[in-house]
C-alpha cells in the first residue's frame, strides 16, 4: 500500500468517524503503520494498520461502529 492510498484510506475513515457524530482532530503515529484517532468527547478511537497481520483487519474501533456519546456534566451546586 502507497502513501496515497493510506492517505485515502485516513481520509475516509475521518470522515466515517466525524458522520458519527465524534470529535476528532489529528491522526496520531503508533508505529511504522498504525495510525489512531480518539474522540475528544467520548474518549472512543478509531485505528489503521497499514500492513495488518493475517488476523488482523486494516480498520477497527468503537469510533468507526458506534455514534458519540457525549458525557453528561453535572451541574456544581453552589454554597451559600
Amino acid at each position: 500500500m502507497g502513501i496515497l492510498s493510506i492517505l485515502g484510506l485516513m481520509e475516509e475513515t475521518k470522515n466515517i468517524v466525524l458522520s458519527r457524530g465524534h470529535n476528532v482532530k489529528n491522526w496520531q503515529v503508533l508505529g511504522n503503520d498504525c495510525y489512531t484517532l480518539e474522540c475528544a468527547d467520548c474518549k472512543k478511537t478509531v485505528m489503521i494498520k497499514e500492513h495488518p497481520l493475517p488476523n488482523e483487519i486494516k480498520v477497527g474501533g468503537e469510533a468507526v461502529a458506534v455514534n458519540c456519546v457525549k458525557p453528561v456534566k453535572e451541574k456544581k451546586l453552589r454554597k451559600k
